[in-house]
């Protein structure tokens, strides 16, 4: 029990890690059409991590949900690095240089790491 509550423990202050790191993210962002989703976008990551961070205590020790649980929590927080990327793609102002398979390569990692976020879901 000691080693899951560990794990919980762990994930928990990665989660919260996480926040800080994307609150700070979010303030740099300068694109206007993007500035308009900020502050939700920052309540939906928050929320997702507080869900992973949150879920029962004997969840944590199945390793494939312990390791899921860590990388969900790091596609989440992507989002706020992705988010007025795919804002500036949905607008159709073009990308910022590269190859078109380049960009759709970025853009499924986008979609990946936003589908918690936008979606409101619980990601496990």
């Amino acid at each position: 029990e000691d080693v899951v509550s560990k794990r919980r423990k762990l994930v928990s202050d990665m989660c919260s890690n996480l926040k800080a790191e994307t609150a700070k993210q979010l303030q740099n962002w300068s694109d206007d059409q993007a500035l308009e989703f900020r502050d939700e976008v920052q309540v939906r990551i928050a929320r997702q991590l507080d869900v992973i961070s949150t879920k029962e205590v004997d969840q944590y020790n199945q390793d494939d949900l312990f390791v899921d649980f860590v990388a969900e929590a790091f596609h989440t927080s992507q989002a706020a690095v992705w988010f007025p990327e795919m804002v500036r793609l949905a607008a159709d102002s073009g990308p910022t240089g590269g190859s078109s398979s380049t960009i759709l390569q970025d853009a499924a990692k986008a979609l990946k790491s936003l589908k918690s976020v936008c979606l409101d879901t619980d990601p496990l």
